[in-house]
């Protein structure tokens, strides 16, 4: 039987749940899993893995097989996308889509980074923001690195003083903020 990949709604945070209800039952299952970097209240940057697509699980099954329509009755699944109305339609996922989406993330080791809140390299020269602390808000040039630090000329008591903080802290300054600058 030729089995094709449907999308699953599930439940508020059931992604999980769902997929192993339905392994259990017989069903392949997959979900694409994302890192997102996120700030906490303290400032610090912590990385999340979460679902790419939060709320939704993937599930391959034949059409032809009746069995399937046992998936609506699955421990965190709302419907199949594309059936909210009709249960004997459900919308498949094209084949290229689903080869892109597996190619993707054998490039990335499985997981997707998503587009991340700061740069992953910061150079001497850079024109960078503070995104918070005591200066925030104020562009600064970026003088030296010293791994996980890195020295900034800040104004400071009208004179510029070097001061060294956390990469964590800063982020490359917009473009706006670059032509204001200059």
């Amino acid at each position: 039987m030729a089995c094709t990949w449907y999308v699953a709604k599930t439940k508020p945070s059931a992604e999980e749940l769902a997929s192993r209800d339905l392994a259990q039952q017989g069903f392949k299952t997959f979900i694409p899993m994302s890192k997102v970097e996120r700030r906490r209240r303290d400032g610090l940057l912590v990385m999340n893995v979460r679902p790419l697509f939060v709320g939704y699980t993937f599930v391959s099954f034949d059409r032809r097989d009746p069995s399937w329509k046992k998936i609506y009755s699955t421990n965190g699944v709302m419907y199949l996308v594309g059936s909210e109305r009709e249960r004997e339609n459900p919308t498949s996922v094209p084949e290229r889509q689903m080869a892109r989406l597996f190619s993707r993330l054998a490039e990335h080791g499985g997981i997707i980074p998503l587009d991340l809140s700061r740069p992953r390299k910061i150079a001497p020269g850079d024109l960078v923001k503070i995104l918070f602390g005591p200066y925030r808000d104020q562009v600064s040039t970026v003088q030296e690195i010293h791994g996980s630090r890195v020295d900034v000329l800040l104004r400071f008591a009208g004179a510029q003083r070097r001061s060294r903080l956390s990469v964590d802290c800063v982020g490359i300054a917009p473009e706006a903020l670059r032509a204001a600058v200059r």
